[in-house]
């Protein structure tokens, strides 16, 4: 997962002139209106004193309209100056912004909401175009403003907004009845397989939390800093009924991803808007970090906080605790790693493989206002001590290193303070060189494989039943059906045990077994294995 500045506002329609010296809806041009701005008197918020909106306004008081054309010079200026994608120039292209809300935040240019059909045909228009110019760069959308762009178009949420017709939205049902996120991706999908050009590279989703008073700037009450917590549980937990007016299980990364598997696979996920509040406090800083941590571990591709915050703001060190936690550039892993908590509400836990060094690095996020004892099991060797730095109310102005931790072949036993972030460094000990494990996919067609796995002995003595363990890094990865082994899988996490036959394995010698499996959307390959509870190679 990374988190990454992308490039904002990749296929604009309009373009603004001088912010300064025009307004959407001019007093002077339109008459007197319901309010206007405090430092530009002139500039009315497009509703008559009765509150009846302006309408028949010109959209070129502040705009010039253009066409794709627009992009291709507008790249090739980018590339001019910063080179094209490939040579480290601009990466990320947002299909504009929230369109589906341009009949309100864009009223003066867009006064009616944007259809299912106008979106497909400006999205071929506009990332196509956009591939034209730079064919290595990445596209987003449809950049929808939340839960709600997945469901209804920008013309269903105009007309329903003002007629209560969200029970059957009329744009909506001249499409077959079909929620507007899947039908765009099936729409990216057609497109791919009949020009061959893939133009949709992230499927962009924004996301603010709608409970009250959790996207704020100020941390709340204690009421609201207990919600922002458990707010973030939206993200990912199907049991979780969002505490706002959505008043259902949102499960937000899943949700994407299974619409993505189902209707477009390949496609990767963007959230490039999101906040959850309270930058200047612990409770926000807590609440990032329990973010941060669910995007890692739920797959997500790219995000982007909005706005970013101040260097001494204590939501900045929720991105040191995984980024920076030494000052030297320590940061968490790369290769997400299985973690779980008896109650992820109190002490969430996130995990990961660094590559370079293959430390396992843990995030712990103790969300309660208690100091929690807690032992923590882990499977695999690592040394017998483990580096802690620590992020809390104790130090409020920065990560403090603290005394390290010892570490058993077991685990450990540790305190968490109240409203802390802790990350662990655990090196791998000297029982990872003991074992080899090679896995080779031999077939792959749609939806199933064929692997080969090599277990190979590379210790001094004899291994006398041994078995192996993994987890598959994507949904939808499954076992169908094994050989030379007794498998078994439990969500992610798969398991082969020895048989009598093969259970044996001397000094240098190896096994060989495998499976059929299926698959959708990615097929990669497991980052690590275990054989009877230590890592291998």
């Amino acid at each position: 997962m990374n988190v990454e500045a992308g490039c904002c506002g990749g296929a604009p329609t309009l373009i603004a002139k001088e912010r300064a010296r025009s307004c959407g809806f001019s007093v002077e041009k339109y008459g007197p209106q319901e309010s206007t701005d405090v430092w530009a008197p002139d500039c009315g918020n497009g509703k008559k004193p009765d509150g009846t909106p302006i309408t028949g306004n010109d959209p070129e008081d502040t705009s010039i309209a253009v066409g794709p054309e627009y992009v291709t010079d507008w790249i090739d200026h980018l590339k001019g100056r910063f080179g094209s994608a490939a040579d480290g120039g601009v990466q990320f292209y947002d299909l504009d912004n929230e369109p589906d809300l341009w009949h309100s935040t864009h009223r003066d240019v867009r006064p009616t909401g944007l259809g299912y059909d106008e979106l497909r045909d400006r999205t071929y228009e506009y990332a196509a175009a956009i591939k034209v110019a730079d064919p290595d760069a990445k596209t987003l959308g449809p950049v929808g403003w939340g839960l709600n762009s997945t469901i209804f178009s920008g013309l269903d949420q105009d007309v329903c907004s003002r007629t209560g017709c969200w029970g059957n939205p009329p744009d909506k049902a001249a499409h077959g009845g079909q929620d507007l996120g899947p039908w765009y991706l099936d729409r990216m999908r057609e497109y791919e397989e009949q020009h061959g050009t893939r133009i949709l590279d992230y499927f962009d989703i924004h996301i603010y939390p709608q409970q009250s008073g959790v996207f704020s700037d100020a941390s709340g009450d204690a009421a609201t800093q207990a919600l922002r917590l458990r707010s973030t549980r939206q993200l990912w937990d199907p049991t979780y009924v969002d505490e706002s007016w959505i008043n259902q299980p949102v499960r937000f990364i899943p949700r994407l991803r299974d619409m993505v598997d189902q209707h477009y696979p390949g496609t990767k996920l963007a959230i490039t808007e999101y906040n959850w509040g309270a930058y200047g406090s612990m409770n926000g800083a807590l609440a990032e970090a329990d973010v941060l941590g669910i995007f890692g571990r739920e797959g997500l591709d790219l995000a982007n906080l909005w706005t970013a915050p101040g260097a001494d703001q204590p939501v900045a060190n929720a991105f040191r605790i995984y980024r920076n936690y030494d000052g030297k550039g320590g940061a968490f892993g790369e290769t997400s790693v299985r973690a779980a908590s008896a109650d992820q509400d109190k002490l969430a836990v996130y995990a990961a493989e660094r590559a370079g060094d293959k430390a396992l690095t843990l995030v712990v996020v103790n969300k309660s206002g208690d100091d929690l004892t807690s032992a923590v099991s882990l499977a695999g060797g690592f040394a017998t001590t483990a580096e802690v730095y620590r992020y809390g109310g104790a130090n409020p102005a920065g990560i403090v290193r603290e005394a390290d931790q010892a570490v058993t072949s077991g685990g450990f036993t540790a305190t968490f303070p109240a409203n802390s972030i802790t990350h662990l460094v655990l090196p791998p000990g000297p029982a990872m060189g003991d074992c080899q494990v090679s896995y080779t996919v031999h077939g792959s067609w749609p939806g199933g494989f064929t692997t080969q796995v090599t277990i190979a002995n590379t210790g001094t003595k004899a291994i006398d039943g041994w078995k192996l363990g993994f987890d598959f890094p994507a949904a939808g990865q499954q076992v169908t059906q094994g050989w030379s082994a007794q498998w078994r899988q439990a969500g992610a996490s798969v398991t082969a045990e020895s048989l009598s036959w093969n259970a044996k394995l001397e000094p240098d010698a190896s096994t060989v077994i495998g499976f059929n499996g299926a698959w959708s959307g990615s097929n990669p390959t497991p980052p690590s294995f275990t054989l009877n509870g230590h890592r291998c190679h």
